[in-house]
């Protein structure tokens, strides 16, 4: 839905959206391979807090920066590295957190975890859908500001659940 968008607000190339494709996905495989020392150092509890602040930071920038930048496709590239790197933490912290809590069925919470992952996906993209239909087009900057709020919540959240 987004890249549709961009392509005609911005002009970018099909190349281009697939290099934003390119640069999620890397920069998450980087973080997925990276982090693991970095997060043993300092502990669950930062890293799940600088993650989901990571992605909030890049879903807000999504909605500033490529409007406020002359280069439209490098305010689409930083925040896209940005959240990027929040995702990817939160990928390779969520499951050792819940592997970690006291549950009599892991391996079916577990289950039910990664299958959040598609009702999100799903349930973004049909809300984002009605949510563009209703303002338009030309306001999308504020889906991701909105977005935003979730990991937002889960922040604060982290900050005082036991892990």
């Amino acid at each position: 839905l987004f890249y549709v968008i961009f392509q005609k607000e911005f002009e970018l190339s099909y190349s281009q959206i697939s290099w934003l494709i390119l640069i999620n996905f890397a920069a998450q495989i980087f973080i997925d391979f990276t982090s693991v020392k970095l997060i043993s150092k300092i502990g669950y509890r930062i890293s799940i807090v600088f993650a989901h602040v990571f992605a909030a930071a890049g879903l807000i920038l999504l909605g500033i920066l490529p409007r406020l930048l002359s280069h439209h496709f490098a305010g689409l590239v930083i925040p896209v590295i940005i959240y990027a790197i929040g995702s990817g933490l939160i990928e390779v912290l969520v499951s050792p957190i819940i592997e970690g809590l006291p549950l009599s069925n892991k391996s079916g919470e577990m289950a039910f975890l990664h299958s959040f992952y598609c009702w999100g996906q799903a349930t973004v993209v049909l809300i984002s859908t009605f949510a563009i239909k209703f303002i338009g087009e030309g306001n999308w900057i504020y889906l991701p500001m909105l977005w935003a709020i979730i990991p937002i919540i889960n922040m604060f959240a982290f900050m005082k659940v036991p892990i």
